[in-house]
Formats: C-alpha cells, sequence, structure tokens
C-alpha cells in the first residue's frame, strides 16, 4: 500500500507478507506480519524499516513495528536494530526501545533500553546530488539499559561505560556527543589519550560529507571523578623509544584543540614516567599544554609543558641516585629545555621550600625563597641516568642550607658531617662552574671548615661560593663588594 500526500508525492509505503488486517473507517492496519515500511522525503525513499509483526495508522501516518527491527537509511549511513519501534513520518522522529543498537557514519552505540533518533529535510544546498539523503540524522538520544559502549569502525575510539548519551549530527556526521555513565571511559588509540569521568562532553572534527569519517577531538569537558591519561613513545634518533604514561586526577577536565590545552581542576593529582615530566605532583589545578606541531600533524597528544596553580602545591621526583621535593608552591611550571636532555622549572610561593638530595642522603640542598627558575639536566652517574640541578636562579628572601660529609684524613676515621647555612635576596647557582653567587647582602654560618670547623659566621655585599666537581661540598669562599 502507498500512501501519498497532498501534493501527491509519496509519503510511505507498506508491504507485508500477511494481515490479519482490520481495515475501519480511520484507516488502521493491524497484527501485519513480515513487514516492509519504506518512509519517503520529497518524492524520495529515505528510510526502509522492516520488522517481524506491526500496526500503521494511515489516516495519521503513524506506525508501532515490533520483533528484530532494522531500520536503515538510504544513503546506508544511519542503521538501527531493536526490539520496538514506532514514529511518523511527518514528525521526522524515530522511538525505539528493547536493546537498541544505532549505527551512524561509522559510530556504533548500543545496546541501550531506548532511543530516539531525530532526521530533518535537507537545505537546498546540502541536496546538489542524486544521492543526497532525503532525511538527515541531526540527533540520537540514547538512555537505559546495562552501561553500553560507543565504538568507531576502524577500532580507534572506543567509549565504554556509558548509560546516556545524545549525540548532534551536522551533515549526517556527528559533531557534539554528551554522554553520562557510571563512568565513562573514552580511548582515542591512536592519539594516546583516555578521559575517564561520570560525564562527557566532546566535540568532533566535521568533515564534508564526502570527505573521509573522523574521530579527530575538537574540544571535551569530563566532570566527575575524572582521570585524564596521555600515553606515548619517546626517544632520541637512532635510539629505541620508550614507552611512558601521564595520569593526571582531578575533579573536572577539559582540552581545546584550538588552545593546545588541557586543564585538570580540584584537587588535581599527577604521576608520570614521561621522561620530561616525570614524577608526582599535587595542585589544585593543573594545565598540560601539548605540542601543536604535533597535535596537527600526527593528532599525538605530546606534552610540552605542565603548570600547576594554587596555594600548597607539591612536587617529587626521584631516580636511583637523587630526589627533588618542592613544596609550599604557589605556582609551578615544568617543561622542555633547550635540547632533549634538558627541562626546565619555574615557581614561586611564600615561601617555596625546594630540597636536591642524593639517595643515599649523603648530600643535600635546601632552598627557601618566593621565586625561582632552573634547569635540570639528564647524566650519567656510575652508569646510572640521573637529572641534576646544572643552573639557578633563586630570589626573595632567600635562605639556603647544604650539608654533606667530608671524608677526614685519617684512614679509619669516620667522615665528618657538616652544615653551611646562607641568607641572601638573590642566588645563582651554575653546576658547570661549580660556583654560586650570593648577592643584596649576604650572612653565611656553618661548620665546614672553610667558614670553621668549631663554627663561624661571614658577611659582606657578595659573594661567591665554589664548589668541589659534581658535589655540593664547597671548596672555597670569597666574600666582596662594598667593604669587604
Amino acid at each position: 500500500m502507498l500512501e501519498r500526500g497532498e501534493d501527491g508525492e509519496p509519503l510511505w509505503l507498506l508491504e507485508a507478507e500477511s494481515a490479519d488486517a482490520i481495515v475501519g473507517e480511520d484507516g488502521s492496519y493491524g497484527d501485519l506480519k513480515g513487514v516492509v515500511l519504506t518512509l519517503y522525503q520529497d518524492g524520495r525513499e529515505s528510510i526502509t524499516i522492516t520488522s517481524e509483526t506491526g500496526w500503521v495508522h494511515q489516516a495519521a501516518a503513524r506506525f508501532i513495528l515490533e520483533g528484530d527491527v532494522l531500520a536503515k537509511s538510504a544513503d546506508g549511513r544511519f542503521s538501527l536494530t531493536c526490539g520496538r519501534i514506532s514514529g511518523s513520518p511527518e514528525s521526522g522522529l524515530l522511538d525505539a526501545s528493547e536493546q537498541v543498537v544505532a549505527t551512524a557514519d561509522g559510530m556504533t552505540l548500543g545496546p541501550a533500553g531506548r532511543a530516539r533518533a531525530r532526521f530533518e529535510t535537507p537545505g537546498e544546498n546540502e541536496m546538489n546530488t542524486a544521492t543526497a539523503a532525503a532525511f538527515i540524522l541531526t540527533s540520537l538520544v540514547m538512555q537505559g539499559g546495562e552501561a553500553w559502549t560507543i565504538t568507531r569502525d576502524n577500532g580507534n575510539l572506543v567509549i565504554s561505560g556509558v548509560t546516556e548519551s545524545n549525540t548532534l549530527f551536522e551533515k549526517g556526521r556527528p559533531t557534539t556527543i554528551t554522554l553520562e555513565g557510571a563512568p565513562v571511559q573514552a580511548v582515542w588509540k591512536r592519539e594516546g589519550l583516555q578521559l575517564t569521568g561520570r560525564s562527557l562532553v566532546a566535540t568532533f572534527l566535521n568533515p564534508e560529507p564526502e570527505g573521509p569519517r573522523s574521530e579527530r577531538l575538537e574540544e571535551a569537558t569530563v566532570k566527575g571523578g575524572v582521570t585524564v591519561v596521555l600515553a606515548g613513545r619517546a626517544g632520541a634518533e637512532g635510539v629505541e623509544s620508550v614507552g611512558w604514561t601521564l595520569n593526571v586526577q582531578g575533579s573536572q577536565a577539559s582540552f581545546s584543540r584550538k588552545e593546545a590545552l588541557i586543564k585538570i581542576i580540584g584537587g588535581v593529582t599527577a604521576t608520570s614516567d614521561h621522561p620530561i615530566f616525570g614524577g608526582a605532583l599535587k595542585a589544585s589545578s593543573v594545565e598540560v599544554r601539548l605540542d601543536r606541531a604535533v597535535l596537527d600533524r600526527e593528532g599525538r597528544f605530546e606534552p610540552v609543558s605542565m603548570a600547576a596553580i594554587g596555594p600548597g602545591i607539591e612536587y617529587e621526583y626521584s631516580d636511583e641516585t637523587t630526589t627533588l621535593r618542592a613544596s609550599r608552591l604557589d605556582r609551578l611550571e615544568v617543561s622542555l629545555g633547550e635540547s632533549p636532555e634538558t627541562r626546565l622549572l619555574a615557581g614561586e610561593g611564600s615561601p617555596f621550600l625546594l630540597e636536591f638530595a642524593s639517595s643515599t642522603g649523603a648530600e643535600s640542598l635546601i632552598v627557601e625563597g618566593l621565586q625561582f627558575t632552573g634547569t635540570l639536566g639528564r647524566e650519567v652517574v656510575d652508569e646510572l641516568e640521573t637529572w641534576r640541578l646544572l643552573s639557578g636562579r633563586f630570589w626573595g628572601g632567600v635562605e639556603v642550607t647544604v650539608t654533606g660529609a667530608s671524608d677526614e684524613e685519617e684512614p679509619d676515621a669516620e667522615a665528618r658531617t657538616w652544615t653551611i647555612n646562607i641568607k641572601c635576596p638573590e642566588i645563582r647557582y651554575d653546576r658547570r662552574a661549580s660556583t654560586m653567587e650570593l648577592l643584596g647582602g649576604v650572612t653565611i654560618t656553618g661548620d665546614h671548615e672553610i667558614i670553621g670547623r668549631g663554627g663561624g659566621t661571614a658577611y659582606g655585599p657578595r659573594a661567591v661560593i665554589t664548589f668541589r666537581p659534581d658535589s655540593f661540598e664547597p671548596a672555597g669562599v670569597w666574600m666582596g663588594g662594598g667593604g669587604d
């Protein structure tokens, strides 16, 4: 049976293997079996629905189909399977229930308890080809049932734990997807990105309808018990690469491709074995800036800097030879240095506390102040790779404590421990020159022999301490400036 509109164009075509039909004045057909229902728009076939049984109301142009339902668009870009479906050609809506699985432009969602798909007639500029779809999918809402998944047909994007989704489409391509779950976990395998939280709003690249499908993430917001994981491989040219991960947890996170930036807020903790950003971090909020060129060219989420913001920041990095601890910070930034073998640190506090110590505890450098910048370099010590402070500038009421142990001249004597305390407005440290320059009114106290084994104090407008190679142990001190 073919139903036509007032303009003579076909609205829908009903076919059935059999019908215990009750045909009343209202034009209703009941107990249909082996149903094939074809919906038309502007005289063109748009969606075909098959089912085991069904009911159709001719006058109201409504239908209810049940049993092994399959709905498929004429262009093949949308399909839906379920146990029951109802709708009307004029409304542009399909309501489905019972194990609903939908596929839209290569994205498969479900099985959910129920779904509503909304279609619209394309504009004139979208109907300039003979193959243009008469109906274009604009939104797909799915809810209920056990937690279900969303996948891309290329296997790159996998979203699990979904209990509710609302997907918006433009020109038949998914653009924005809003998800809730327990929790939702979205993984972009090729890009090395994983987002987890109780809700997720993601905006995708929307290529031209005839172009390749894409799940390239443009923007995202995740809320509720959030975890952001970046993963990749790093290594110099000609050297076997090493896998790394950066795991950040908080209450909310957002990503912007335009800014090449990930922001995480709300009691943030971060752990990583990345060659540059390795260590553990606690902060109110964290920003991870990504390599723009790598993001645009390869799509990978490669960090170039990580900044922590808010009072009470704590950071710690340790390896087999060295430990770096930073606390009482209001801001901390770790970024790539001028070479792959260096990383930059910058921070401020009220005051901050930095500690550089050997793993054995034999030597340590503790610095307090208001602001600092520094460069860490990768070195090999006793065949072990480690990070060392190459240079640093500390200012704002700086206080430094250096501790260590010196070998005694007697062979069997135990090493003598010593301490040096420094107070001055500014300090500049250079490991390669083995010097620490003290500026702006200096006070040095301690029991190292450069001051006096029994303890001593030195004052001056300016001072330079020289160190033994690869050590924090002083070799000498020069006091000068003004009345030196």
